[in-house]
């Protein structure tokens, strides 16, 4: 989540902007590719070993917000909405999982327990 968090934070505040240099302007691209590439392949990556932590928690909260948040981070990334509408979309729903993941009191105990 926080490889999410963090790469979508810099696309959305790293634009390409015009009047940049030729050269800082490509590398802005450069940046914005390899930081589009960790969201790909972060997403892929909570798709795929999100099952795991239906063995990790105990209870049916946990294991299923994770299996859901996984697959929609993993959906909205390769959907057909714009870039801005998908970085703003993916950081709505990684920040909401991760407060409810790590900063809820409801959860505290099933975490403490698990």
């Amino acid at each position: 989540m926080l490889d999410v968090l963090s790469a979508v934070t810099h696309l959305l505040a790293a634009p390409v902007v015009p009047e940049a240099t030729d050269t800082v302007r490509t590398a802005l691209r450069e940046e914005r590719a390899r930081w589009r590439a960790q969201i790909d392949d972060a997403t892929k990556y909570l798709t795929d070993q999100a099952v795991q932590l239906l063995f990790a928690y105990r209870g049916p909260q946990l294991p299923d917000l994770a299996v859901r948040y996984s697959s929609t981070a993993r959906g909205v990334w390769i959907s057909d909405r714009t870039e801005d509408r998908k970085l703003t979309a993916l950081q709505e729903i990684t920040q909401h999982c991760h407060s409810l993941f790590f900063d809820s009191s409801m959860y505290a105990r099933q975490r403490a327990r698990s």
